[in-house]
């Protein structure tokens, strides 16, 4: 725990003392002590407050494209809904000075770390059935068609997949935190509502859609945060 991280708990601490105890005079003094931690380390109690919501980045994404693929965004809405975190998507230019794109996951407890490895797993699953149908399904396929099959492909998987997930119940009290954190990024980090591109219609769409559709439907996830532990979290067929 770092220096940041043991005042935040300390103030924390002393407020929640002061809004639970029956004594007024217990209540004034964990305050009084609250507030002059505050004043000292230059926090509020809306920084004390979001310091609840942690953010955890994944390893990568299924596509590196500057504009987004509507498929991708698909996927972040349901590890979003199975997990009960928010995200937003961001990158880093490499050395070679191409965009490495990465999903930030946020919000209470250890969900963030959780969402960005089911992300980080079902992003594998996803390109790995992307690729099978391309290899299948479109051995003659131009460039421009097998990469809007493939994208068609995406689009159902999501879908698919958003079918047998079970959805995070949150708490209206973690939503509005998870609110709250929202404006405060677009306020201090500049995030914003970001376009999508959708895939392109080609020949073969419906069926490269309706087939990705299918295949979402066994998406699963077998592992625990890092590896630990064999029992599924929620999502997929048991």
């Amino acid at each position: 725990m770092n220096d940041k991280e043991k005042y935040l708990a300390r103030i924390k601490k002393l407020l929640r003392l002061a809004r639970g105890t029956s004594s007024p005079e217990e209540a004034m003094n964990a305050m009084a002590k609250a507030q002059a931690y505050m004043r000292k380390y230059g926090v509020s109690e809306s920084d004390v407050e979001l310091s609840e919501v942690r953010e955890f980045a994944s390893k990568g994404a299924p596509s590196d494209a500057r504009s987004v693929p509507r498929y991708m965004h698909g996927l972040c809405t349901l590890v979003c809904r199975a997990f009960g975190v928010e995200c937003y998507i961001g990158g880093r230019w490499r050395s070679a000075r191409s965009l490495k794109r990465y999903v930030n996951f946020y919000g209470p407890d250890s969900r963030p770390e959780i969402a960005a490895y089911a992300f980080d797993v079902l992003s594998r699953q996803m390109k790995a059935a992307r690729k099978a149908y391309q290899d299948k399904h479109c051995k003659r396929c131009k460039p421009a068609t097998r990469v809007a099959r493939g994208d068609q492909f995406c689009e159902g998987w999501c879908s698919g997949a958003a079918r047998v997930i079970q959805a995070f119940s949150v708490s209206p009290q973690e939503a509005g935190l998870m609110e709250r954190y929202t404006q405060r990024l677009r306020e201090r980090k500049d995030v914003r509502d970001g376009e999508m591109r959708e895939a392109k219609d080609c020949r073969g769409a419906a069926s490269a859609s309706t087939a990705g559709y299918y295949e979402g439907r066994n998406a699963k996830l077998h592992q625990g945060v890092n590896g630990r532990g064999d029992a599924p979290l929620s999502i997929g067929r048991s």
